[in-house]
């Protein structure tokens, strides 16, 4: 009996780091595979609000205003909104670990999949991809030359 637990409990410890190990180390071709839609974007509006998630459960949800800079895999309106867990209510931050914060005049690249209530970045921060200096952030990649590698994968 108790071998058999340990098998079934080491089986479920593998399969859940597994798990988390797809969302914190997803690698672009990842990312690029389960999006529907990964735009070249600017955050014009972040707004925060508590909502029931899922007919269930209460959460900080936020609300992220977009201007879509290009298209680069699937095709979203110039001007789109997308959800977010987690966000900002009267100066308090409510983000959970391993979602992406928004904030208002970030350049980005998202990796974007259509769920249950909405549009959401694919692998949680994993598809939140930052452009400081014309360069996205944790790669050598300039905005041109990473579109060119997510087009030709």
């Amino acid at each position: 009996m108790q071998r058999k637990f340990i098998f079934i409990l080491s089986v479920f410890l593998t399969l859940s780091c597994s798990a988390i190990a797809d969302v914190l180390f997803m690698d672009l071709s990842h990312l690029a595979d389960k999006a529907d839609y990964i735009c070249h974007v600017k955050v014009h509006t972040v707004t925060s609000r508590y909502e029931v998630y899922d007919s269930q459960l209460e959460m900080v949800m936020s609300h992220v205003r977009l201007e879509i800079l290009e298209n680069i895999k699937g095709k979203l309106p110039t001007n789109v909104e997308i959800r977010s867990f987690g966000g900002e209510i009267n100066g308090r931050q409510y983000t959970p670990e391993d979602f992406p914060e928004f904030h208002n005049g970030e350049e980005l690249v998202l990796f974007l999949k259509n769920f249950q209530g909405g549009v959401f970045t694919v692998g949680h921060f994993n598809g939140k991809k930052e452009i400081i200096n014309g360069k996205i952030k944790g790669t050598n990649f300039s905005v041109s030359e990473f579109t060119a590698y997510i087009r030709s994968h």
